[in-house]
């Protein structure tokens, strides 16, 4: 038997060399980072918050990147609570992303807006098959855009859904005053939204503009 030696292997000044370089590169990523919010505040322990809040976002909330589930990429345990999916009826995942707005890292919260926009066929799909309507219609789980859509008689069917997943797309123009932005991810989201809840009433008598069928969020106990 004839052993050979791999020569693809790196030698140890290789792993030095590649070490230097990826410790360099990500230096510079963490200093744009902490460029753009520094923060110095009189209370040290909300001052740590701020840092490890906005590590956190900027580890899970990549543009470009996967949309990150309720629990974010940094799990201990293989069973999140809700399987870890996006749902947004208070708004649970819409809120993840508002740290990146008053912090000055609007480009982490485009993965908000890529994830919504891409959703937009699938809330199509919603208004026309569950509401006999136009526009945009959404739930209160992203799922499976291509495939299917999660959507049941009871959380889903909260109205304010539609315009609370437009609402981040909103704030971040407000905050950017970016009409490129408002052209490309926001105004399309926003507008066909709109155009559902106008469908919606027009199927009501003239002059009743009341939205149903509709449920306040999980107040248990005090409905049917």
């Amino acid at each position: 038997m004839t052993m050979t030696t791999p020569t693809n292997i790196p030698v140890a000044a290789d792993w030095h060399r590649i070490f230097d370089a990826l410790h360099t590169e990500h230096a510079a990523a963490w200093e744009r980072i902490w460029s753009a919010n520094r923060v110095e505040l009189a209370d040290r322990n909300l001052e740590r918050q701020w840092y490890r809040a906005t590590y956190l976002l900027a580890c899970h909330a990549r543009p470009g990147g996967p949309a990150p589930g309720l629990f974010g990429v940094a799990l201990p345990y293989d069973a999140p609570p809700w399987r870890g999916d996006r749902h947004n009826n208070w708004p649970e995942y819409a809120s993840l992303f508002w740290g990146a707005f008053v912090s000055n890292h609007l480009d982490l919260a485009m993965n908000y807006a890529e994830h919504t926009r891409a959703f937009l066929p699938t809330a199509r799909r919603i208004a026309r098959e569950i509401y006999e309507c136009a526009g945009a219609a959404f739930g209160h789980v992203f799922i499976d855009y291509s495939r299917r859509y999660y959507f049941d008689n009871l959380w889903s069917r909260s109205l304010y859904l539609t315009a609370i997943n437009a609402q981040n797309l909103w704030w971040h123009y407000q905050y950017s005053q970016d009409r490129a932005y408002l052209e490309q991810w926001a105004y399309p989201v926003m507008r066909e939204c709109a155009d559902f809840y106008v469908s919606l009433v027009s199927k009501n008598e003239p002059g009743n503009y009341d939205l149903w069928p509709t449920v306040p969020c999980e107040y248990r106990g005090f409905l049917k």
